[in-house]
């Protein structure tokens, strides 16, 4: 005997009342322009639990099930600022060596309120 199997959008579309079918359309917006961004990949996880509903205490032909889903998602971003310092005795607190002749190119931070020691 031949069953009809029901479409997956059509169920998706049901659960949380069409939330999850428009999570994922936006996942799917975000991470392709994420991509196109970045030039590196995307992940987009659709994650499905169907439970039984337990204790009902009733035999139904039809056995009642819960459906919830979440859409997760990992997309590229962009690589945090470095910021560069030079290690002393005290720690890594000094933006300009003490020794160095001034780098070419790299400039040096400076900050507007120094901590008073």
């Amino acid at each position: 005997m031949s069953q009809q199997i029901i479409p997956a959008q059509t169920t998706l579309a049901a659960i949380n009342e069409g939330r999850t079918m428009l999570d994922l359309a936006t996942a799917l917006r975000d991470g392709t322009q994420a991509v196109r961004d970045f030039n590196k990949p995307a992940v987009i996880k659709l994650e499905i639990i169907i439970q039984p509903i337990k204790g009902s205490g009733q035999h139904l032909i039809d056995q009642p099930i819960t459906m919830k889903a979440e859409v997760t998602h990992k997309f590229p971003k962009p690589e945090p600022r470095t910021t560069l310092f030079f290690a002393t005795d005290a720690g890594p607190s000094r933006q300009s060596p003490e020794r160095q002749a001034p780098l070419a190119g790299i400039s040096v931070f400076k900050p507007t309120n120094q901590a008073q020691g």
